[in-house]
């Protein structure tokens, strides 16, 4: 992942957290197409909230003004 993109090798060990996370996430043979995920936890993973690696993404900031933003460009 940190290959494919311009993001800096410092950030290597959250590109393997990452890619673990994915990992347990899909299916597999010998699990007989079931995820680690599923088997362990005894239901089906959400996958809503994943992103592509290295896209933008705003965070939340609370406090401001009623009108004002409260998301910042990460």
């Amino acid at each position: 992942m940190l290959h494919d993109t311009d993001l800096p090798k410092a950030l290597w060990r959250e590109a393997a957290l990452h890619a673990v996370y994915l990992k347990n996430r899909t299916s597999t043979r010998a699990l007989d197409g079931k995820t680690p995920s599923k088997v362990f936890w005894g239901h089906k993973p959400n996958l809503a909230h994943l992103h592509v690696w290295d896209c933008r993404v705003c965070v939340h900031s609370p406090g401001g003004s009623k009108l004002s933003g409260r998301a910042e460009e990460a």
